[in-house]
C-alpha cells in the first residue's frame, strides 16, 4: 500500500514570527502547493502565536518547540539529530523539512515518499557554493528542503554504533596537539561516550545533513540515502543551471533560491504569479 497524505507532515522551520518579502513567497508557495498535507510551523516557544501573519495562522498549524534549539545554528542542527523532533512527528511516516528559503514547484510529495528513501535532499558538489558545471559530486543532503523517513531516523538514534569508526578516531591528526593524559582522555571519550549515533551518547557538532546524508549512509547498510539522479530530480541548491540541463526541467523543489542563482530562479519563481522586487 502506498503512502497517503495522512502519513506525511511538513515542518516549516523559523526562528522568528516576521518574514521578509522573499520568505513570504516561500511560505505562500508551500501553502499553495502542499495544502493537502499537515503543515506545521516549527518555531521557538518564546514567540507569541498572535505575532505570526494571519495568513500563516489560517493555513498552517503553529508548533512551538523549546527555544534553546533555536539560539544558534549549532543548536538548530542538534535539534534535528535528537529524538524530540522525530517523537513529535512520530504518528507520521515521512517528514518534509522546509525552510523559509525553499520553494516547491509541484506536489510530487507522495511519489517521493513511495520511493522509500530514508533521506533525500539536493546534491552536493565540491566547493559547496563556489561551483561550476565541472564540479565533482560529493554527496546528497541539504536539510533546507529534504525528506526523511521518521522511523529510520529514530532507529539510527537508538544505535550505539560509532559515528566515526574507532580506528579513524585513533589516527585523527587533531589529537596530535594534545599531550599525555589529556590526549588519552580525549581519544577515549571519542571512542566511548561522544561518538555514537545514540541520542544519549553523541556530541555531533556539525551540520545535521552531514549526519544523515553522509555518516548514517556510511555506517548502516540498511540506510538508503538517495543517489545523484534521484536527488537531482528532488531538489536543486548549488549548481542549479547545470542540474536543470541534466534533468531537462525543474525538480520537485529547491533551496536557497533567495541567495544563489538569482538570475536563473527569477523567471521560474515569477511564473507562479509571485512578484519579485527589483533588488532581487
Amino acid at each position: 500500500m502506498g503512502t497517503s497524505a495522512d502519513n506525511v507532515a511538513i515542518a516549516l522551520f523559523t526562528h522568528k514570527s516576521t518574514f521578509s518579502e522573499l520568505e513570504m513567497i516561500s511560505v505562500r508557495q508551500c501553502s499553495a502547493m502542499l495544502s493537502a498535507y499537515s503543515i506545521y510551523v516549527v518555531y521557538p516557544d518564546h514567540l507569541r502565536k498572535d505575532t505570526f501573519p494571519v495568513e500563516i495562522r489560517k493555513s498552517m498549524e503553529l508548533l512551538p518547540m523549546p527555544s534553546r534549539w533555536f539560539r544558534t545554528i549549532r543548536d538548530y542542527n542538534r535539534m534535528k539529530i535528537l529524538p524530540l523532533l522525530y517523537e513529535t512527528f512520530s504518528r507520521f511516516h515521512y517528514l518534509l523539512t522546509y525552510e523559509t528559503d525553499a520553494f516547491v514547484f509541484r506536489d510530487d510529495l507522495i511519489a517521493w515518499c513511495d520511493e522509500a528513501w530514508d533521506y533525500i535532499g539536493a546534491p552536493w558538489f565540491e566547493g559547496v557554493y563556489d561551483v561550476d558545471e565541472n564540479s565533482a559530486f560529493t554527496g546528497v543532503g541539504n536539510s533546507g528542503f529534504s525528506l526523511r523517513k521518521i522511523s529510520s531516523c529514530r532507529k539510527v538514534m537508538k544505535s550505539f554504533r560509532y559515528i566515526t569508526p574507532a580506528k579513524q578516531v585513533f589516527t585523527d591528526p587533531r589529537w596530535i596537539r594534545h599531550k599525555g593524559l589529556k590526549r588519552v582522555a580525549a581519544m577515549a571519550a571519542n571512542v566511548t561516550v561522544r561518538n555514537r549515533f545514540h541520542s544519549s551518547m553523541n556530541s555531533w557538532k556539525g551540520n545535521e545533513d552531514f549526519f544523515w546524508g553522509l555518516h548514517a549512509d556510511r555506517r548502516f547498510s540498511w540506510w538508503r540515502t538517495a543517489d545523484y539522479d534521484s536527488a537531482s530530480r528532488f531538489s536543486f541548491e548549488a549548481n542549479a543551471p547545470r542540474l536543470y540541463q541534466e534533468i531537462g526541467g525543474l525538480p520537485f523543489g529547491c533551496h536557497k533560491w533567495t541567495e544563489i542563482h538569482r538570475d536563473f530562479w527569477r523567471p521560474h519563481i515569477e511564473s507562479f504569479g509571485h512578484s519579485l522586487p527589483k533588488s532581487y
